[in-house]
């Protein structure tokens, strides 16, 4: 992209296309080699969401998306001649779909959902098929995780280059990577979270917010634990079970 006075020149793969370019928040203007100029309003983030509910595909590489037909629907939207689709496509996608640098949706406040709202999220974005079994509506989906979790009145109504920000943000936030922080973390530190989780009766990320010489003072009665009462685990009381109830009738099965 090169720029003279507000006149930018916008190369998408061998395309190249003349606009007035006000940022991805504001209108922009398409001028066309024949002269006539084009005035496309921004592309919302909810726009962005429902048209790749109608455009994802699925192959044997996994999912991806249609961007011809993304394309389409983003120029229908936007009133282009339907005559000059072809030939707008890539910048259609360019608006639509490019990440926007410094914009609006960078540094929102965000939250992690709860289990509760993600249940919610799963059982309203879920549809039966004929085969018996459900698919995942990936754009109503990801539509509830932004309700949840983006702190922001106006997040609807970003653009979709300030709301691709967000999504990302907000889709690491609720969905990390497990095996990658694993990964990242040392053995030792593994070890240490399992054993003060399972003596605190709390979360990994509880457990990382401590301060550090607090989860010292308990690995350190837990190692004394271990040294002067080597069997107190077993020793523990273990929780009564239905069969252990007065009433309860037993049945053994044997070989």
């Amino acid at each position: 992209m090169t720029s003279a006075a507000n006149t930018l020149s916008v190369t998408v793969g061998d395309s190249v296309f003349e606009v007035i370019f006000a940022g991805f928040g504001a209108d922009l203007l398409v001028l066309l080699p024949d002269g006539e100029p084009l005035t496309w309003r921004p592309w919302t983030l909810v726009e962005h969401l429902r048209a790749l509910g109608l455009c994802l595909t699925t192959t044997a590489d996994g999912p991806g998306v249609d961007g011809d037909r993304y394309a389409a629907l983003v120029l229908d939207a936007l009133g282009a001649p339907t005559e000059r689709w072809a030939a707008l496509a890539p910048l259609a996608l360019w608006w639509a779909a490019t990440p926007g640098a410094s914009v609006v949706g960078e540094g929102l406040p965000t939250r992690p959902w709860t289990f509760a709202e993600r249940a919610q999220a799963l059982y309203a974005a879920s549809e039966a098929h004929d085969g018996g079994g459900l698919d995942l509506k990936l754009d109503l989906y990801l539509y509830e995780m932004l309700r949840a979790s983006a702190q922001h009145e106006g997040w609807d109504r970003l653009p979709a280059a300030a709301g691709h920000r967000l999504l990302a943000e907000v889709v690491r936030l609720n969905h990390p990577d497990l095996e990658e922080e694993r990964a990242a973390e040392p053995p030792a530190l593994t070890q240490a979270l399992i054993k003060v989780c399972r003596a605190l009766g709390l979360t990994p990320s509880q457990v990382r917010a401590l301060p550090a010489a607090e989860v010292d003072r308990v690995l350190d009665l837990l190692a004394l634990e271990a040294v002067t009462h080597p069997d107190a685990r077993s020793r523990r009381p273990r929780r009564p079970k239905l069969a252990d109830h007065p009433d309860a009738v037993v049945i053994l099965a044997e070989d």
